[in-house]
């Protein structure tokens, strides 16, 4: 006998529901996130979607999820008592605060789903942030992980791989 959970069996919630993420990076395409829409469509109804609360995938997910009455769990970033400047201590402290929620989020699902644009809304390479980094913990965790790319960009391109 095992320890090992059966990977073909869905890990339910203390509700009976299955927890999956769903994130993604700031710079997912507008005129493709009909793709988020189409993912949440074709699962079913005993999951319980999981995303932050506040860019634009999080927003997308939060909106479909209410639109198909499917449970839903945010996780915001907890901005109390943050220094009320706008300096290097500030920004500092939002962005542990960032990470915490990211780890968060990773811990609650079973599955993690990214929807991950390589490049910022500037063009620049995107090497770091809240989607790769919740992407390594899920992965840390033995989570498994289902990445979305953008059209046009070349998964096999080692630049685009998180």
């Amino acid at each position: 006998m095992t320890d090992t959970p059966d990977p073909n069996v869905l890990l339910t919630d203390a509700e009976g529901f299955v927890p999956i993420a769903i994130i993604g990076s700031r710079s997912w395409p507008d005129d493709e996130l009909y793709v988020i829409d189409q993912y949440i469509e074709r699962l079913p109804k005993s999951v319980r979607l999981i995303s932050g609360d506040g860019g634009k995938v999080d927003l997308r997910v939060r909106a479909v999820a209410a639109r198909l009455q499917r449970r839903f769990t945010a996780h915001p970033i907890d901005k109390t008592g943050l220094p009320s400047s706008s300096d290097k201590a500030r920004l500092a402290e939002f962005t542990a605060r960032a990470y915490a929620r990211d780890r968060n989020i990773a811990r609650d699902c079973r599955y993690l789903v990214a929807f991950f644009n390589p490049y910022k809304e500037n063009g620049t390479l995107n090497t770091r942030g809240g989607t790769r980094y919740t992407v390594k913990v899920a992965r840390d965790l033995l989570r498994p992980v289902l990445i979305f790319l953008p059209k046009g960009v070349d998964p096999n391109d080692k630049r685009h791989r998180i």
